[in-house]
């Protein structure tokens, strides 16, 4: 398998298999995969017309992003995909998690045949969504400070435990043996604080 690192032409790329899957999640933008890139150590393939992206950050336990299809989403093309990179999880000596996996997105996983996994929603990494008038009109302080108190308070802390300790497991052995792969997935936290 061929990983490069996101550059600023594979622009089209991303956006057009961004576009095929109507995401809310923040970071299926292409302004924001480029944006993080460094930080997430983010390398992307394609798999079976399939857009793989994965993480491998010094912060983080490597993770790779739910497979985004190129055209029409075939579930064979998904299927094999998620096959291929745990083929090459395996080929790094890493365990196989994805990560920033939205809800609407678990299906596609549980109907892989021939793929078992443990889900696992994790508050701290799910996006807020907002109503348009609100944030245009950004009525009160309250939308934004009480949002950015919380994340700082609870988000990032919150976020930064849990993967220590995965970390911390993971390199003990201490992930239970049923443990095939692990999905965490995002909600969608709806805050609207007017």
């Amino acid at each position: 398998m061929q990983w490069k690192e996101i550059e600023i032409t594979d622009r089209e790329l991303l956006q057009r298999a961004f576009e095929n899957i109507n995401s809310q999640a923040s970071e299926m933008s292409f302004a924001n995969m480029y944006m993080w890139r460094y930080n997430y150590n983010t390398r992307i393939n394609v798999i079976e017309n399939m857009l793989c992206m994965v993480s491998d950050s010094r912060r983080f336990i490597p993770f790779a992003f739910c497979p985004v299809p190129l055209g029409v989403f075939q579930p064979e093309e998904f299927r094999k995909a998620v096959m291929a990179l745990k083929v090459y999880f395996n080929d790094q000596g890493w365990k196989l998690m994805f990560g920033r996996v939205e809800e609407k997105n678990l299906a596609l996983f549980k109907r892989c045949p021939d793929f078992r996994a443990t889900f696992k929603k994790i508050d701290a990494n799910s996006d807020y969504v907002y109503n348009t008038e609100s944030l245009i009109a950004l009525a009160g302080k309250k939308i934004i400070l009480r949002n950015v108190k919380g994340f700082l308070t609870n988000g990032v802390k919150k976020t930064m435990i849990a993967n220590a300790r995965l970390r911390r497991n993971v390199k003990n052995g201490l992930v239970p043996s049923s443990l095939t792969t692990g999905i965490a997935f995002r909600g969608l936290r709806g805050r609207l604080l007017v």
